[in-house]
């Protein structure tokens, strides 16, 4: 009876199985004293040495034979006769089939980061307006008008700052470190040309007192024009000196001043000068090198220079390039 019991357990798996696999298996007929499974065609399969007689073993032993190599090409699992067997089995086709799949989503993966990129990518719209062609990006388009604003507002007031700093420094370096200023005339030849361009110091004056020998710019006043003008001229004469003017020479304190550094002619007497000169405190004796052609100190148009009028003292000729020097 319990033989007749597994017999039937057994036909009704393989028939499960035939279903699942599509294979007929009603062509197998049982052995009932051997336990061993014999097909129609007639082949002979004995059972295995300590294989109990029900038939149990044959049975496992012959689907694993089936199984070393089915119609897929995929290897038998020693589980065969078994539920883990089966499932080993379609693991195997369902790893086969993404194995399959694998190159078509590695090759549509370079497209989808492709697309990624390009639409990081700015794009650029050529509109014409009115014969002008004007471009812009496209996105820009898509931000909210208040956005827009926002932004434009924002660039104004960075740019507003940058050129409010720059004259910022501008005015300072002009006001109180150095200017740039343009010789006219030829009342300081041969030591500066007309149309030499030289650098101002303005700051030196702040931290000492000008010395005789330096070049100054200093302010003005033109009676005949009632503006103010400036002029460059060289110290002669300090605050206390007396300055006379004789033989061609300059007498600073009753000693012959030697100007041959810079100068090479005699200095004549004239302008308004008669005599010595002493100069005030506060003021400075001043006068051209071109002492023939010179408007300085030697009348009274000019007079003493004032402290408060010297700008600064000329220290580097800039222009033209080619006699880029110090001024001395």
């Amino acid at each position: 009876m319990e033989t007749q019991d597994n017999n039937k357990a057994r036909n009704r798996d393989t028939k499960n199985l035939s279903e699942l696999l599509e294979f007929d298996f009603n062509d197998v007929k049982e052995n009932s004293q051997t336990g061993a499974l014999q097909a129609d065609s007639g082949s002979d399969h004995s059972p295995a040495e300590g294989e109990g007689a029900n038939g149990a073993g044959s049975s496992d032993s012959y689907l694993e034979s089936f199984f070393e190599e089915d119609d897929m090409g995929l290897a038998a699992s020693s589980d065969a006769g078994s539920g883990a067997g089966m499932s080993a089995v379609f693991e195997s086709v369902k790893i086969e089939e993404e194995k399959k799949e694998e190159p078509e989503r590695t090759k549509t993966a370079p497209a989808k980061s492709a697309q990624k990129t390009a639409a990081k990518r700015p794009v650029f719209r050529f509109t014409r307006t009115k014969g002008k062609t004007v471009v812009s990006n496209a996105y820009d388009h898509d931000v909210p008008e208040q956005g827009r604003t926002i932004k434009i507002v924002s660039g104004i007031l960075v740019w507003a700052k940058d050129i409010l700093l720059a004259l910022l420094i501008a005015w300072l370096v002009i006001t109180f470190i150095a200017q740039n200023c343009t010789v006219e005339g030829l009342s300081m030849q041969p030591t500066l040309m007309n149309s030499d361009r030289v650098l101002v110091n303005k700051f030196i004056y702040r931290i000492s007192e000008p010395q005789r020998g330096d070049i100054v710019v200093f302010r003005w006043l033109n009676p005949d024009t009632d503006s103010e003008e400036f002029l460059i001229k060289r110290i002669v004469g300090l605050p206390g000196d007396t300055i006379e003017l004789l033989n061609g020479n300059v007498y600073v304190n009753e000693a012959v001043y030697d100007e041959s550094a810079y100068l090479d002619v005699k200095t004549i007497k004239t302008g308004d000068m008669d005599g010595e000169v002493v100069v005030p405190e506060g003021a400075y004796f001043v006068m051209g090198d071109n002492r023939g052609n010179s408007k300085d100190s030697r009348y009274k148009v000019v007079g003493m220079v004032q402290r408060s009028q010297i700008v600064g003292k000329a220290a580097f000729r800039i222009w033209p390039l080619k006699d880029f020097k110090f001024i001395t």
